[in-house]
């Protein structure tokens, strides 16, 4: 399985959202952080075939970095994951993960969770080894209970 896990794009300050009245799971993209995100994603079109499911958080701006993702890249499936709203369980989202056996997938959600995701399938561990920044992607390759970083772009 690979596994491709991207931190939601540059998104509104949280400050300002809050000053206008907008709610956390609403706040939305920057023009900026499309833009930067879009060409990430044209330098990573060479490394990345095809996506067969692509799962995001369903708080808008990882919806709309997820939405940005499969305009570029062959995606098959498209859902909302609850498992990957801010706070949820690690070890429940990394077990659905092993789950989905034999599958190039592809998950868009927040800090520090998708650290501690990633670090978790990579060394069992809660101990936080790999950091995202806004607009992230990592290439995790998983063959049974083994899970290799293939690359991170920062």
């Amino acid at each position: 399985m690979k596994l491709y896990i991207i931190r939601h794009a540059i998104a509104m300050d949280r400050e300002i959202s809050i000053a206008r009245g907008i709610a956390e799971e609403n706040r939305p993209l920057t023009s900026v952080g499309k833009r930067k995100f879009i060409k990430s994603l044209r330098f990573l079109k060479k490394k990345i075939d095809k996506v067969d499911l692509l799962l995001t958080s369903p708080y808008i701006r990882a919806a709309d970095t997820a939405k940005i993702f499969k305009n570029i890249f062959s995606v098959t499936s498209f859902e909302k994951e609850e498992g990957l709203k801010p706070g949820e369980s690690i070890p429940a989202l990394a077990k659905k993960i092993f789950s989905l056996k034999n599958k190039v997938v592809a998950l868009v959600g927040h800090e520090p969770d998708l650290s501690r995701l990633a670090s978790y399938l990579l060394t069992g561990k809660n101990d936080i080894v790999v950091e995202f920044k806004k607009g992230a992607i990592a290439r995790i390759d998983i063959n049974g209970d083994e899970a290799i970083l293939k690359g991170l772009w920062n």
